[in-house]
C-alpha cells in the first residue's frame, strides 16, 4: 500500500536558538537562582505577531544542491523561513505537527487546497499548481523563530508531481500564506546524461561530463553549450605535451562568459591524465595565485598526465578514447607564437550534446542540442 506523500517528506531543520530557548524557559520555575557571581539572565524578548512584522522581516528562499538532474534523480528543494530581523517572530504552524521533530509546517509550503502556495512550470508553460495527494493539516498554532533564525523542510517534488520526470527546463514558484512576504523562485533542468562533442578541423573531441563530482561546473558548461557560445571559438593556446586552451571570448585569452557569471570551485579527486577536461581560473598577480571562484567560459584540456594540477582546477570530464586523443595530438602538433598563440587558428565550429548512450557516428547538422 503506498504511503501519504506527506509522510515521506524529510524534515530537515537548522534548529535556531530561539527552539532551545523555548525549551529552557519552559523548565526555568524548577531552577534555583542564580548565584551571585553569575551574570543573570537576560530578559526574553516579546515575540512580535506575523501581522505586526514590517515588510522585509521575514524572507522566503528555495535551494537545491544540484540544479542538474536526471528523469531518475530525486528532486529535493529545501524550503526556508528567515527571520531577517532583530526581534523574534511567531509564524504559523500546526499543532497536529506538534509531536514532530520541529521544522516548517507543510500548510507554510503547500498551502491549501483553494490557495495553493507552490506552483511550477515546464519550459515556460504556464505555471500550475503543486497538489500533494493529502494537504497538509491547518495552520492553527504559532511558533516562535528568533532572530536571524531559519526554520525550514526538504521536499522531494518526484514525490508529488509527475511532471519531474519529464526532461526540460523548470521553475518552482512559492508563495507562503504569510503577510508581507516575497514570494522566491528557483530554476533547474531534467534532462538525460549527456556527452559532449567538439568539431574542428583536426577531428572531434568527446567528453562525459562529471556531474556528481562538478555538478555546478558542469551545468554552467552545458548550459554555455546549449546557448552555442563556443560555437566559432577557438583553441588560442597551445602548449605541447602540457595543454591546450579554449572559449576565451576575444580569442586571446581574456573575457568571460556573457551575463559575467563565475561558478566557484568544486574541487574533487579527478586526476589530470591526458584528455582530462578542466575549467580555466583567473590569476591575480597580487596574491600570484588563482581565484579559485573565477571559473567562468574558458577551460583547457591536458595533454598528458600532470599531477602538479591535481586539487588546483575544478575537472568537468575526460576525453580519453582513442578518437578524441588522436585529436589532441594532432592539434598539440601545429606551430605556435612563442606565447602558445597559434600560428593558424584552431576553430571549433560546433560544440554539441549528444545522449550518453549514443556513440555511434553524428552529422553536424544533426541539430542536436
Amino acid at each position: 500500500m503506498a504511503s501519504s506523500p506527506l509522510s515521506a517528506f524529510a524534515l530537515r531543520l537548522v534548529l535556531s536558538c530561539a527552539a532551545i530557548a523555548a525549551c529552557s524557559r519552559a523548565f526555568s520555575q524548577d531552577k534555583p537562582a542564580p548565584a551571585r557571581d553569575q551574570a543573570p539572565a537576560a530578559e526574553t524578548q516579546p515575540a512580535r505577531e506575523i501581522d505586526e512584522a514590517g515588510a522585509g522581516t521575514l524572507r522566503a528562499e528555495i535551494t537545491m544542491e544540484r540544479m542538474l538532474l536526471t528523469p531518475a534523480d530525486t528532486a529535493w528543494l529545501r524550503f526556508a523561513i528567515i527571520n531577517e530581523s532583530d526581534e523574534p517572530v511567531e509564524i504559523p504552524t500546526s499543532s497536529v505537527e506538534g509531536a514532530a521533530p520541529i521544522g516548517l509546517s507543510g500548510g507554510l509550503v503547500f498551502g491549501t487546497d483553494s490557495q495553493p502556495a507552490l506552483q511550477i512550470s515546464l519550459d515556460s508553460q504556464r505555471l500550475e499548481p503543486v497538489r500533494p495527494a493529502q494537504w497538509p493539516a491547518a495552520l492553527d498554532g504559532k511558533i516562535t523563530l528568533a532572530p536571524h533564525a531559519i526554520l525550514g523542510m526538504a521536499v522531494d517534488l518526484r514525490s508529488i508531481g509527475r511532471e519531474v520526470r519529464y526532461s526540460g527546463h523548470f521553475r518552482v514558484e512559492w508563495r507562503p500564506p504569510l503577510p508581507k512576504i516575497a514570494p522566491a523562485a528557483i530554476e533547474f533542468r531534467v534532462e538525460a546524461r549527456k556527452k559532449v562533442v567538439f568539431y574542428t578541423d583536426f577531428g572531434n573531441i568527446t567528453f562525459l561530463p562529471l556531474y556528481e563530482k562538478a555538478p555546478r561546473n558542469v551545468e554552467n558548461f552545458l548550459d554555455l553549450v546549449r546557448d552555442r557560445f563556443y560555437d566559432g571559438k577557438q583553441f588560442h593556446r597551445v602548449v605541447p605535451e602540457f595543454l591546450i586552451q579554449g572559449g576565451s571570448p576575444d580569442g586571446a585569452g581574456g573575457g568571460q562568459r556573457p551575463d559575467g557569471k563565475t561558478v566557484p570551485a568544486e574541487l574533487n579527486d579527478a586526476k589530470f591524465d591526458a584528455g582530462t577536461v578542466a575549467m580555466a581560473l583567473k590569476y591575480i598577480p597580487a596574491s600570484k595565485e588563482n581565484d579559485l571562484n573565477s571559473a567562468s567560459c574558458q577551460f583547457f584540456i591536458t595533454l598528458s598526465r600532470q599531477p602538479e594540477l591535481d586539487g588546483k582546477y575544478t575537472i568537468i570530464g575526460h576525453a580519453n578514447d582513442d578518437a578524441s586523443l588522436r585529436t589532441l595530438d594532432r592539434i598539440a602538433e601545429q606551430a605556435t607564437h612563442e606565447n602558445g598563440r597559434p600560428v593558424r587558428p584552431i576553430v571549433i565550429f560546433r560544440v554539441v550534446l549528444v545522449d550518453a548512450e549514443d556513440v555511434g557516428p553524428r552529422r553536424l547538422d544533426s541539430g542536436s542540442r
